[in-house]
C-alpha cells in the first residue's frame, strides 16, 4: 500500500505543472474499487484519499469525477478536464 500511495502522491506533483495554484483543478479518474469509486455521489477510494491529501497540503482546490476511462481521457485531451489519475502499479 506504501508504494502505492508514494505513486500516487508522485503523480499528484506531476499535475502542478497544469494550472496556478488558486483555480479549482477539475481532476477525472475511472470507476476501479477500491481505489477510485463513487458512493452517494461522493468519489472515494484509497488513491481518491491520497490525491485528495496532496493537493489539500498543497493548498490547491480540486474537484473529482469519476467516468469510463475512454471518456475521462477525452476529456483531458479536449481541455474539459486538467488531468485524469488512477492506480498505479506497484
Amino acid at each position: 500500500m506504501e508504494k502505492i500511495a508514494h505513486s500516487v502522491l508522485f503523480a499528484a506533483f506531476m499535475l502542478l505543472g497544469i494550472n496556478a495554484y488558486s483555480d479549482e483543478l477539475k481532476l477525472v479518474t475511472l470507476e476501479f474499487p477500491p481505489y477510485e469509486y463513487s458512493e452517494n455521489g461522493e468519489i472515494k477510494g484509497s488513491a481518491v484519499e491520497v490525491v485528495k491529501e496532496a493537493f489539500k497540503r498543497m493548498g490547491q482546490p480540486i474537484k473529482i469525477n469519476a467516468y469510463p476511462w475512454a471518456r475521462a481521457i477525452k476529456m483531458v485531451e479536449g481541455g474539459e478536464a486538467d488531468a485524469i489519475f488512477t492506480r498505479l502499479a506497484g
